[in-house]
């Protein structure tokens, strides 16, 4: 078992400048890696707008100079992985992949997010040399040239745009009929005369010897196959936060690494969260709320100490009375309704305090306006 005080896991920019300040406020970080040290800008190429580099520099040999400059003040950095962590106590506790336990005052997760890759051939042996998942960093390097884009959501329909103002046309590919992106950001791509949206076509294969010379496509209803001749290819259909180990240390357990996954979490406080809101990781909408459930209050429990749950009212058959569905733990009380003299009673348990509503012909030789109060029943003709 080790102590420390700072523990930094993950190894990008946002990583080691945690690990420059930490380090120069004399916290002595311990900084575990990852899989990727360096993060994104590792597969990067040119990197010309970050200051401090006025030729541009590779992401590689700027990442170096990060680690460089960390390692100055006295970090300590190891190239492994943290697979647990136990924040319940007031030490927080990490385990590595080889099963060394650190005790930490301090945890910084600095996991970062990577983005999502269609799978195609030619895209990953081309990244780089014409593929790319960011047209913001590297569009500059396609100005006047004709590119192609796929996504049908806000990124691509974001990135798409701007690329029009560099490139001559951008070719927008779109897998299925309509895009998903918001209404505003749909208007701005068909308003922008440079850019072409192909619908109905989903990339089969980037094209290219040492460099993107086009794209291959196919119509997702016809399945007929073309070649769109270009010299840029970006892929835009989301990045994928690197969430496993933060959800992990929200005592989250159903999180896992597939593609999709859904997160049930309780909360102390829900605060903001609403169904179809969005939730965020570092600024970067990662899913929405799907439904949202709360426990019933002691008002709404059970008098006779059933577990209390979310009161929920459907209409009884007969009565006309808001009742809560048979079982739930409600107190019964049944109100008659007097109406004609009839006698009927409510079925299933009622209620605190009934809405106003109309008894059913069968209760009542004519029409009345009934209302409940309490375990009473008035009533008035129309």
């Amino acid at each position: 078992m080790e102590k420390v005080k700072c523990l930094i896991i993950g190894a990008g920019p946002a990583g080691y400048t945690a690990a420059i300040y930490a380090a120069r406020a004399g916290l002595s970080p311990l900084m575990y890696t990852g899989p990727q040290p360096g993060g994104q800008l590792m597969i990067t190429n040119d990197v010309e707008n970050y200051p401090g580099y006025p030729e541009g520099k590779m992401g590689p040999e700027m990442m170096e100079d990060f680690k460089r400059q960390a390692e100055r003040f006295d970090t300590v950095i190891r190239q492994e992985m943290i697979v647990k962590v136990d924040f319940s106590g007031p030490v927080h506790k990490a385990w590595s992949e080889s099963g060394h336990e650190i005790h930490a005052n301090t945890v910084i997760i600095a996991t970062g997010a990577s983005a999502k890759w269609l799978g195609i051939p030619g895209e990953d042996r081309l990244q780089n040399l014409g593929v790319s998942a960011c047209a913001v960093c590297d569009g500059f390097f396609f100005r006047k040239q004709d590119v192609a884009i796929v996504g049908g959501g806000d990124t691509a329909a974001e990135e798409s745009t701007y690329l029009a103002k560099i490139c001559k046309t951008v070719h927008l590919l779109v897998r299925r009929d309509e895009m998903r992106a918001s209404k505003i950001m749909q208007e701005r791509v068909l308003n922008t005369p440079n850019i072409v949206v192909h619908w109905n076509t989903a990339p089969e294969e980037v094209l290219g010897d040492d460099g993107v010379s086009g794209v291959r496509l196919r119509n997702t209803k016809t399945q007929e196959i073309s070649t769109l001749d270009v010299t840029g290819f970006f892929v835009a259909i989301g990045i994928s936060a690197l969430l496993f180990l933060a959800l992990k240390v929200g005592n989250l357990s159903s999180a896992h690494l597939s593609e999709t996954y859904v997160l049930r979490a309780k909360f102390d406080n829900i605060g903001g969260l609403k169904v179809r809101g969005p939730v965020k990781s570092a600024g970067v909408v990662v899913g929405r709320v799907e439904s949202s459930w709360r426990p019933a209050t002691a008002e709404e429990g059970s008098s006779t100490g059933t577990p209390r749950r979310r009161r929920r009212t459907i209409k009884a058959p007969s009565s006309g009375l808001r009742t809560s569905p048979p079982g739930d733990g409600s107190a019964s009380t049944a109100a008659p309704s007097t109406c004609g003299g009839s006698g009927r009673r409510a079925t299933g348990s009622t209620t605190t305090r009934p809405r106003s509503t109309r008894p059913s012909r069968d209760s009542c030789t004519k029409w009345h306006r009934c209302r409940s109060e309490g375990n009473r029943t008035s009533h008035s003709p129309c």
